[in-house]
């Protein structure tokens, strides 16, 4: 490595300057520090704002589904998964339609015993280790899941796949939705 200091109007009296002091046979030596800052960043792209997982079978099958993800973070992050609902839920316009069971675990559809009003489903990333089970009664509406930190990241083109885990009972007919947020929450290096 070369090292070129240049001076720009400065007078070589001043460049001499610097604050050292040397007698005969004696080195002369100053130390010069160099910092600089490169500021924590993360993005997460996921390419697109839907899974379409379109006719569902009677109790839930779908055909799998996947995205392709950009992930960049300059730092060990944690991640964190959000559900809007815990699973995918009916879009009813009567709310007696929808599950009863607050635990999320149950969807028997309140006014309709034996159907379901509500679908699990699932996400994970093959090709990279990392695993991340989505649609479980550990997945909570409105309560982040954390599956743990990760290194710094630099990863384009990340497959993520997605199913559906089928219900014990048939589905009520009609749309089924979630929202599912993914976080990546610096850790510090």
């Amino acid at each position: 490595m070369k090292l070129k200091l240049i001076a720009l109007g400065v007078s070589t009296a001043a460049m001499m300057a610097l604050p050292t002091t040397a007698f005969a046979d004696e080195p002369a030596s100053a130390e010069l520090d160099f910092t600089g800052e490169r500021a924590c960043e993360c993005v997460v792209d996921l390419g697109q704002n839907a899974v379409l997982f379109g006719d569902l079978g009677r109790r839930g099958q779908a055909e799998r589904q996947s995205i392709r993800a950009d992930v960049f973070c300059n730092q060990p992050s944690e991640v964190t998964f959000e559900s809007e609902n815990g699973y995918m839920l009916i879009q009813a316009t009567n709310p007696a339609n929808e599950p009863t069971d607050a635990s999320e675990v149950d969807k028997t559809s309140g006014a309709n015993p034996g159907f379901s009003a509500g679908l699990d489903y699932s996400a994970f990333i093959p090709s990279e280790g990392l695993s991340a089970d989505t649609g479980n009664p550990a997945l909570l509406a409105g309560t982040p899941v954390s599956v743990g930190t990760i290194p710094a990241q630099n990863r384009n083109n990340v497959r993520v796949v997605f199913d559906t885990i089928a219900e014990s009972q048939p589905l009520l007919g009609g749309t089924y939705e979630d929202t599912l947020t993914v976080t990546l929450t610096p850790q510090g290096v």
